[in-house]
């Protein structure tokens, strides 16, 4: 993008909105009756075109099919955070879709989501979307689908959509740093801080997690799911696991900005870092080096997952055929100081593992 774009309400005198209010339907049925999508009956579709016509209802400036444009459709919040997660992605699509003569436009999802996917395609603004983070509501996903474009989610999954997914090895990654606590520093009393369990790399991280302890025949001695993954309610999960009568030895955390929440909340309580808390997170952002103790954590290759979202659009737009594919960025686990590992280069020297491979999947629908 050459600028910030955005999805704004003024397109035109009469908006899809206008139109799927005065017939009482949706405006994703708006959407794929005026591009000749299926999905809708023949006589819905005859009554949405006479009236868009004698509205005189015109698509948005500029912006037809072929527009050489691809939507980067992301919440509101990861849009306006200062987390470099979501920008770091983008920036990568960026650069992989320029050499194809593709612009990226931002799409911020919020309360309006459905209306505001709907229109960005039903107005010809984009000829792809890359739907990305794990907070998306499925049934969106549903919608972009349906509205006849390539779709590739990034950061997420939905199984049974027929949509191409681009994520990191979240489970493998969040295993592996479970087992460092349990193999290489010897702690068997360990809680686990996360997300919502309904977002599918929240999902995959708890499980590397109880996998790792279920080998090492060892049970959590606590798990808090808050309802998002930040610094606030990482604080808040830590307060409440480190109050509990049997304290963890360790914390393992769904992502950085939880795990230093975590931090904080031991600081807090007086307890010292390494010596009384060993705590890992997931992602590796730039604060986890920044931190003291240094965070360890579980490197993602965020480029990779941006330059291979933007690969795979262009696949689809050149050919829509194959069946989907769910890919897997490799990960690495950085080791740091707050596990218990020493800055010296002993056991804990810092280290990041080798470039990234992909691992792809099939899937049937």
């Amino acid at each position: 993008m050459s600028k910030d774009e955005q999805i704004d309400n003024a397109n035109s005198a009469i908006k899809l909105e206008d139109i799927a209010r005065k017939l009482g339907t949706s405006v994703s049925t708006i959407s794929r009756a005026l591009n000749e999508r299926p999905g809708v009956s023949v006589a819905l579709r005859q009554r949405i075109q006479d009236l868009a016509r004698a509205s005189g209802y015109q698509p948005a400036r500029g912006r037809r099919s072929g527009s050489q444009t691809v939507g980067f459709a992301v919440t509101a919040d990861h849009a306006a955070t200062a987390d470099p997660f979501y920008p770091r992605i983008l920036w990568s699509l960026e650069a992989r879709l320029a050499g194809a003569g593709y612009h990226v436009l931002l799409v911020r999802l919020s309360d309006q989501a459905e209306n505001r996917l709907a229109r960005v395609v039903g107005e010809g603004r984009v000829d792809a979307l890359v739907v990305a983070g794990p907070d998306i509501d499925p049934t969106h996903i549903r919608l972009a689908r349906s509205l006849g474009v390539p779709v590739v989610l990034v950061d997420n999954w939905l199984r049974g959509s027929g949509t191409d997914a681009v994520l990191s090895d979240n489970r493998g990654g969040m295993q592996e740093a479970t087992e460092h606590l349990l193999e290489v520093h010897g702690l068997t009393r360990l809680a686990y801080v996360g997300g919502p369990l309904r977002w599918p790399s929240n999902l995959d991280r708890y499980l590397g997690f109880r996998s790792a302890l279920e080998q090492a025949g060892v049970a959590p001695v606590a798990v808090a799911h808050e309802p998002a993954t930040e610094v606030d309610t990482g604080v808040q999960a830590g307060r409440r696991v480190l109050a509990s009568r049997d304290r963890p030895q360790g914390i393992v955390a769904a992502n950085d900005a939880m795990a230093l929440g975590v931090m904080l909340a031991a600081q807090e309580l007086g307890l010292e870092i390494p010596r009384d808390l060993s705590v890992v997170g997931y992602d590796d952002v730039p604060a986890a080096a920044l931190a003291r103790p240094g965070l360890t954590s579980v490197h993602v290759d965020l480029e990779a997952l941006g330059t291979m979202a933007g690969q795979w659009i262009l696949n689809r737009l050149r050919d829509p055929g194959p069946p989907p594919v769910r890919a897997e960025v490799s990960v690495e686990l950085v080791v740091r100081q707050s596990c218990g590992c020493s800055a010296e280069g002993g056991v804990g020297e810092e280290t990041v593992g080798h470039p990234p491979e992909v691992k792809e999947n099939l899937e049937g629908g």
